[in-house]
């Protein structure tokens, strides 16, 4: 379909850093096909959408998510990490089924979607049923997970089976969902398997998902048990021998940043999760001085409670201002480039995270009528600083419309929300 948006401020997040006032975007199937004041000369659209003054801007990738924890949100709040995750979570993930995991899942899938996420790393179980609900949902995907009822620890236990079913699931989804693997962390998952699934990666050329150094308690005992950093560790054990996303990394030394540059692993900054956990807070400052690509996550919605990229992005702007005294440091558009350039790259996805003609079209676009956009002066602050997640009227990935004057397109939103009600209240009530 050729479809043409006009009537809008592009934030085109190109190379020279453009911005179009009263813009218009040609798209032509997938692709961008060109961008200025007018449209394309002999473009003929099928479709013509009015952004109505609204921000054209590329859709924003999610590096972090547990999808179907939506089941947790607004539960057990106010603990620590290890005892909300071994006392109160893990526990009821037993009672969890595969027709669970499919409302939930959806749910996160919908909010991410209404919110202008285009893009999004998954960690969990059952990951040959996410990336099938994945595809049909129209959103781009890394997920990593063990397949069946796991707690998603690790990620290999039929490699054969793994390479097929990433196979397929890349071809059904044209692309745009693909599969890595799974290391829950290295303090939750025996170095055997750390290892063997460390070199399945390499050699399957798949990516590695991990969280890392994510409280004080992980490194006091790492450093007990190995003595050494749990980045250390993990290099030693060869998990970042291949494209890895780092989720937390809030407790880094100089050297551990070091190997994560060396290594080129991305970190997942999840502002919001480790401040409500009582985790602490990254230096993402330090951390991209330094040349580590760094993007941003949710965590999920069970430690958030949101998939809100707009609230990480603000948080993080602002935590990282504050812990340096510092008004200059982290610009609203290095933070925009963070929630969405830097994390297609963590995905592994190319020609994504700028409106230019070549380029993907995963585009969103948020209104501006709103009170909290009005005067829409430096158009980069007003995202990140005013922006919310209900200015976003439009989600397109790959040139397809996933949602449209807020109203969902590829997902019945009314059941999902009805079906995941009715599995959390399922859930939770063994917790009584």
């Amino acid at each position: 379909m050729k479809i043409e948006i006009k009537h809008g401020t592009i934030l085109t997040l190109n190379n020279k850093n453009e911005i179009i006032e009263d813009g218009v975007l040609c798209i032509d199937n997938e692709k961008i096909v060109s961008t200025g004041r007018e449209c394309m000369v002999g473009f003929i659209p099928d479709k013509v959408i009015d952004a109505k003054g609204g921000i054209i801007m590329p859709g924003l990738v999610n590096a972090h998510c547990h999808s179907p924890m939506t089941m947790f949100r607004n539960f057990a709040g106010g603990l620590p990490l290890q005892t909300w995750m071994f006392k109160k979570i893990r526990p009821l993930q037993q009672y969890v089924t595969q027709k669970d995991i499919e409302s939930c899942a959806k749910l996160a899938y919908i909010e991410m979607i209404k919110s202008g996420t285009a893009a999004f790393a998954e960690m969990y179980a059952w990951a040959d049923t996410l990336g099938e609900l994945t595809a049909e949902s129209g959103l781009k995907a890394l997920i990593a997970g063990n397949y069946g009822k796991d707690q998603g620890l690790a990620g290999v236990i039929d490699k054969k089976r793994i390479l097929e079913h990433s196979e397929e699931i890349e071809e059904k989804s044209n692309g745009k969902v693909k599969e890595g693997l799974l290391l829950h962390s290295l303090y939750a998952v025996p170095e055997k398997t750390i290892c063997e699934t460390a070199e399945f990666a390499l050699e399957a050329g798949l990516r590695i998902q991990i969280h890392v150094s994510e409280t004080k308690t992980e490194i006091e005992e790492c450093q007990e048990k190995y003595h050494m950093t749990p980045i250390k560790k993990l290099d030693e054990l060869g998990v970042f021998r291949v494209p890895a996303i780092a989720a937390h990394g809030v407790y880094l030394e100089e050297a551990d940043i070091e190997v994560l540059k060396q290594r080129n692993v991305s970190v997942a900054h999840c502002p919001v999760s480790n401040l409500k956990l009582g985790s602490g807070i990254a230096d993402i400052y330090k951390l991209m001085n330094s040349g580590v690509n760094v993007c941003l996550g949710t965590d999920g919605a069970a430690s958030n409670n949101n998939l809100n990229l707009f609230k990480e992005a603000n948080i993080a702007a602002l935590i990282a201002k504050g812990i340096h005294c510092d008004p200059t440091i982290v610009s609203a558009e290095e933070i925009l480039r963070i929630a969405i350039e830097n994390g297609y790259k963590a995905l592994g996805i190319e020609k994504s995270g700028r409106i230019e003609a070549g380029m993907n079209a995963d585009i969103i676009i948020l209104s501006a009528k709103e009170p909290h956009f009005t005067p829409l002066t430096e158009v980069y602050d007003a995202v990140v600083y005013a922006g919310q997640a209900g200015d976003v009227v439009m989600t397109m990935v790959n040139g397809e419309i996933l949602m449209e004057d807020r109203v969902i397109k590829t997902l019945d939103e009314e059941k999902i929300l009805a079906d995941a009600k009715e599995t959390a209240k399922r859930i939770l009530k063994r917790a009584e």
